[in-house]
């Protein structure tokens, strides 16, 4: 019976002979060691002009970047300098149209269809962090719960108090979103810490997966409405870290005045008011300008009183020791 059926089986040329490599593969500069190869955690066909323009608005590479689109929503990046191509990966998380972008370093040998692109690494806070477990160990710990742990934000997390603990995490997209973590403490106590992503894009309330939103969760064609219910939610996104605003040593108004320094701020001023008498000074007159003029005059008028009255002092000082009985 057995042989009868492997005799209808029928051998192609296909079948008949391997191509035995001889295990070198071209290194040529076309694709060198600072290519990457990446997609977006969409379904959506993206435009792929607009797309490039952001993200070399956002890179910047210093020397420059090639970006190509081949099928199935991949994209190839090369870079011509090994800084840029690890700023790109080390930095991020990256999206267009608030959808992630997945990248894997691309090396001679790999098929940029089949490469796997299903991790990228993403700050995470961690929330409510009991009192004494701000450390590394306890962050490899609850980084590796949530993903694989990248890196400790020893700035953020040391000093007295946080508000939270603040951890690097390579994330797997096919996995949902890890929402928080039970901590069994030393006391045998259980506490439950809370997990928010920074720049996290587009998710899924239903299912947790990074992607799509509820509106094509899968889910809601192997269940019921009534039995779908959003345990995910807009909670889990990270508000935006804003920065202290420092203005730059270099940059002025439109009247070529500083705009950081308060001393600069002055001495511009001042150069204006001193101007006001030349035909040939051009003032605007805006609240500032005239502010910052008035700040000035003050001040220079406080500096003048300040120099009479020391001149009088030392007038008067010469008065007395020339009156002096002792000296003459």
């Amino acid at each position: 019976m057995m042989d009868s059926e492997l005799g209808k089986l029928s051998i192609t040329r296909e079948d008949q002979d391997e191509l035995v490599w001889d295990g070198s593969v071209d290194t040529d500069s076309a694709l060198n060691d600072y290519c990457l190869v990446g997609k977006f955690l969409t379904d959506k066909r993206l435009d792929f002009t607009a797309m490039r323009n952001r993200l070399v608005n956002l890179w910047r590479p210093g020397k420059g970047i090639h970006i190509k689109d081949i099928p199935s929503n991949i994209y190839l990046f090369k870079f011509f300098h090994s800084v840029d191509m690890r700023r790109v990966l080390d930095g991020g998380p990256w999206t267009f149209d608030n959808f992630h972008l997945v990248l894997h370093h691309y090396k001679p040998g790999d098929i940029p269809a089949i490469v796997p692109l299903n991790h990228f690494a993403i700050w995470v806070q961690v929330h409510e962090v009991p009192v004494g477990y701000m450390s590394e160990r306890i962050g490899i710990q609850l980084g590796n719960a949530i993903g694989e742990f990248v890196s400790y934000d020893h700035v953020n997390n040391s000093g007295f108090w946080k508000s939270y603990m603040r951890i690097r995490v390579r994330l797997d997209v096919r996995l949902p979103l890890l929402r928080w973590k039970k901590i069994r403490k030393a006391d045998a106590g259980l506490v439950v810490v809370r997990f928010q992503y920074e720049r996290l894009g587009v998710f899924c309330y239903l299912c947790g997966l990074i992607g799509h939103t509820d509106v094509f969760c899968p889910r809601l064609f192997q269940e019921s409405e009534q039995e779908i219910k959003p345990e995910w939610g807009a909670w889990l996104k990270a508000p935006v870290r804003r920065q202290a605003q420092v203005v730059d040593k270099w940059l002025r108004d439109e009247q070529g005045m500083a705009l950081g320094n308060t001393e600069s701020m002055f001495q511009g001023a001042s150069s204006s008011v001193s101007n006001q008498g030349n035909p040939t000074s051009t003032t605007a007159a805006n609240p500032h300008q005239l502010n910052l003029e008035n700040l000035a005059i003050s001040v220079q008028e406080d500096k003048k009183r300040r120099r009479q009255e020391t001149v009088k002092d030392v007038d008067l000082d010469l008065i007395m020791v020339e009156g002096s009985p002792d000296l003459q």
